[in-house]
């Protein structure tokens, strides 16, 4: 599926490839195009879960806005490749 923008922080590792890869299946498009070839149940809407996530854990909002100084300009972390890699070196550590 080809419903994002070319990412420029992909190269480097076939982690962050597999990463961006899976965080571009999270976002709304995503959902919305999987939703349009079969019929999905509540608990496979990516969106809502996510949704769910954020409001029950420290994971920040993203800003849609920016003065330079004090805020900036980022997605939903789970919408970005380096928050899956890292998220999966972690994994990697875990007992």
């Amino acid at each position: 599926m080809n419903h994002c923008a070319q990412d420029e922080n992909i190269s480097g590792t076939a982690t962050r490839v597999l990463a961006t890869m899976f965080d571009r299946e999270q976002k709304l498009s995503a959902h919305f195009q999987r939703s349009k070839i079969q019929n999905m149940a509540t608990h496979e809407d990516t969106n809502e879960f996510w949704n769910k996530v954020q409001s029950g854990t420290a994971i920040p909002k993203c800003s849609t806005s920016t003065n330079d100084v004090f805020k900036i300009k980022f997605e939903f972390v789970t919408h970005t490749g380096i928050w899956w890699d890292e998220t999966m070196q972690n994994a990697g550590v875990c007992d």
